[in-house]
């Protein structure tokens, strides 16, 4: 059988301890990549999602860091780039939801929601992309949802499928722009996933 092309590859997944960010996490160690996770909040699940990784590599580690706050990012990176080297993939994951109609979405919880998709990928992105410059290559993986490249009419999920629009248009920026650096960016676009 071929080698895996995530071994011993450096892998940042935002927004890792739950959910789909796990199952990424996961699948990429299993398949033999050094795993760096990101949790916010939920310190057991990062605990858990932790010990499974190591068993995988004991390099791989799962970090705090609020990326919703610039100076927190800003120094998870500092930590990523002192401890793993560099990065070979960014999975820009994270990222809140809501559902609800628009008349009934506060400001602020349309703020999280813009902040945790769009602003996010924006920042995590950027902190990555001088260091893949300099090396020539790199892959970021941008989540978007389907149908919000197409306009997909959502009345219940405003918020999240502009945040994911944003985000489309963000990844197709970046592709453009960044290609012949040798950094390849794509984004991966989930229908419904039970979570």
């Amino acid at each position: 059988m071929a080698e895996s092309v995530w071994k011993n590859k450096k892998v940042f997944i935002s927004g890792s301890a739950i959910g789909l960010g796990r199952s990424l996490a996961l699948q990429a160690a299993k398949n033999g990549a050094i795993v760096i996770g990101n949790y916010r909040t939920s310190k057991k699940q990062a605990d858990g999602l932790r010990k499974l990784l190591k068993k995988y590599n004991k390099r791989s580690d799962v970090i705090q860091a609020d990326l919703t706050l610039a100076n927190e990012t800003r120094d998870l990176f500092k930590v990523i780039h002192k401890q793993f080297g560099h990065l070979d993939i960014l999975i820009n994951n994270v990222g809140e939801f809501i559902y609800k109609p628009f008349d009934k979405v506060t400001y602020a919880e349309f703020s999280e929601v813009i902040d945790s998709n769009l602003k996010i990928a924006f920042h995590c992105s950027k902190l990555a992309l001088s260091p893949m410059k300099k090396r020539g290559q790199g892959h970021i993986i941008n989540l978007g949802c389907v149908g919000a490249d197409r306009g997909v009419i959502r009345p219940l999920t405003t918020p999240y499928y502009i945040a994911k629009a944003g985000v489309i248009t963000l990844t197709k920026i970046q592709a453009a722009t960044y290609a012949r650096y040798g950094i390849n960016v794509n984004a991966i676009s989930p229908g419904v996933i039970e979570t």
